[in-house]
């Protein structure tokens, strides 16, 4: 197995402008690298190996070592300056490290994005109904809520609102409610998600709808526990506290329209990095962020879409701020 140096999550911070969240402006060509690896892997997963992943987040990504040394070093300074313990009869535990060590900054372009923890991850035969709950909270695809059937075009979805994590400074979307009678806390809102997902997208189309009607009722291989109250669930719409339609998808027949608050053009929360490619950027989201499953582009069509462009090397540059 290969060693890798740290999660996208981390890495993302050394992107940022100083006491800031907002990417760095010299770091957009690095970022869209790492976008660009990302896609491989999953065009990869999805075309040749039959997988979905279901958790594609920052946290799931792996960089690279950007040397080779530094794994060299490291072992020298371990053997210099062993590692706290404590000895065990039968074994001994060993006090964990966050870091193999100083990142050397010059060589940061050498670093690759890798995706990884499979453990959630599903082999998807054609025609098969997958409707079990996946995926974090504010990634969460409108499929998966509605239980209308998921398949790979759950991760372009998941892979749309990360894309956006990464580039901006604030969610897409925040999925959070406060618990009952003032528990510290939130929880997560399907209701509150879809009401988002309408203001940024309009209303579901009635395709989706209909496909929710015929299969939220589908049951679990096994009962889930509801991620409230820890009542045992065997249906999409018990789990997420469905149904959320009538029967038709028009706003005046969502059950929740008091949610749905004024229609909500992304084009004015564009990333502050992303100034002068608003309309790049806004055409490869507007790719993967549809409500219909078979409308969203597939890893392999997004690899050429002129946003992302080719692999930069030799002109790259980075600004990385240090981390605690």
């Amino acid at each position: 197995m290969e060693p890798m140096r740290e999660p996208l999550m981390i890495f993302r911070k050394r992107l940022a402008m100083a006491n800031s969240r907002s990417l760095h402006p010299t770091n957009v060509k690095l970022m869209k690298n790492i976008l660009r690896q990302i896609l491989s892997g999953l065009d990869y997963l999805h075309s040749e190996c039959g997988i979905v992943h279901t958790d594609i987040k920052a946290d799931n990504i792996l960089l690279t070592c950007e040397d080779v040394g530094v794994l060299e070093r490291f072992a020298r300074a371990v053997k210099d300056r062993p590692l706290p313990r404590k000895v065990y009869p039968d074994h001994t535990v060993y006090k964990s490290f966050r870091s193999v060590g100083g990142l050397c900054e010059s060589l940061v372009g050498n670093m690759v994005a890798k995706i990884s923890d499979f453990g959630l991850s599903h082999v998807y035969q054609q025609g098969a109904i997958m409707t079990m709950p996946i995926q974090p909270g504010a990634y969460r695809a409108p499929e998966v809520i509605l239980g209308a059937g998921w398949s790979c075009s759950a991760d372009m979805w998941n892979l749309a609102v990360m894309t956006w994590d990464l580039f901006a400074d604030t969610s897409l979307f925040t999925v959070l409610i406060p618990k009952p009678n003032g528990a510290p806390g939130g929880y997560y809102s399907a209701a509150t998600h879809l009401a988002q997902m309408t203001e940024i997208l309009g209303p579901a189309p009635d395709s989706l709808i209909s496909r929710s009607e015929a299969l939220a009722l589908c049951p679990f291989p096994e009962p889930l526990g509801h991620p409230l109250t820890g009542k045992s669930c065997m249906t999409t719409r018990e789990f997420f506290d469905g149904p959320f339609y009538h029967s038709f998808s028009e706003l005046s027949q969502w059950k929740h329209t008091f949610a749905v608050r004024a229609w909500r053009p992304i084009i004015d929360e564009i990333p502050e990095c992303l100034a002068g490619d608003e309309a790049a950027f806004l055409f490869f989201m507007d790719r993967i962020l549809r409500w219909a499953p078979e409308e969203r582009a597939t890893a392999g069509a997004l690899l050429a879409d002129p946003w992302l462009g080719p692999m930069q090397f030799s002109d790259l540059t980075w600004n990385l701020v240090p981390i605690s």
